[in-house]
């Protein structure tokens, strides 16, 4: 039954982490361009955030190996609600930069996820288990590009977007809780 509840929360909480990393890739170059930035600085974002998202994934390799994923759980997707949020609040300064940031979060979750799922289960029950969470990324990735289209298209700007996004994150820190991430940190 654990087992069950684990898989369960797991794919709650993988699109809930996954989908606002999506929106914001998906939309990095208009937001760019929303916020006032130039044709060539919305593309040079894209290129930037593309690099911060590898990036990312290589550090959450590392920090992953260090301390665990129990914390990681938690924690990247409450920072990438946090930086949403703080790029609403700040405005056009932090654009570039608190978009690069959420796509290092977003690499830094794609790599902890399947590592989190075979210390879990196991070497043998993991690529099927993995492959049942997955499906939960395919849900982010239809949902994540479809948040950043429906808060543009709700007010002609992303800051309800950027909302939206952070809190489909923030759900995510719920699911990582319940995993019990949290008490065994």
């Amino acid at each position: 039954k654990r087992q069950v509840q684990l898989q369960i929360w797991l794919w709650l909480g993988y699109p809930g982490a996954c989908t606002a990393g999506l929106a914001v890739l998906g939309h990095a170059a208009a937001m760019v361009r929303s916020s006032g930035g130039s044709e060539s600085e919305s593309l040079n974002a894209v290129i930037v955030i593309g690099f911060t998202t590898a990036l990312g994934g290589v550090l959450a390799g590392w920090l992953n190996d260090r301390y665990g994923y129990k914390r990681l759980l938690i924690l990247l997707p409450g920072l990438t609600a946090g930086v949403l949020i703080l790029i609403v609040s700040v405005g056009s300064k932090l654009v570039i930069p608190g978009l690069a940031i959420a796509g290092s979060l977003y690499g830094a979750t794609i790599t902890v996820v399947p590592a989190a799922i075979s210390l879990l289960f196991g070497i043998g029950g993991s690529a099927v288990i993995y492959g049942r969470v997955m499906t939960a990324w395919g849900v982010a990735a239809l949902c994540g590009p479809m948040i950043g289209g429906f808060g543009y298209d709700l007010t002609g700007g992303y800051t309800t977007t950027l909302l939206l996004a952070a809190a489909v994150a923030l759900s995510a820190v719920v699911s990582g809780h319940r995993t019990g991430a949290w008490q065994s940190a």
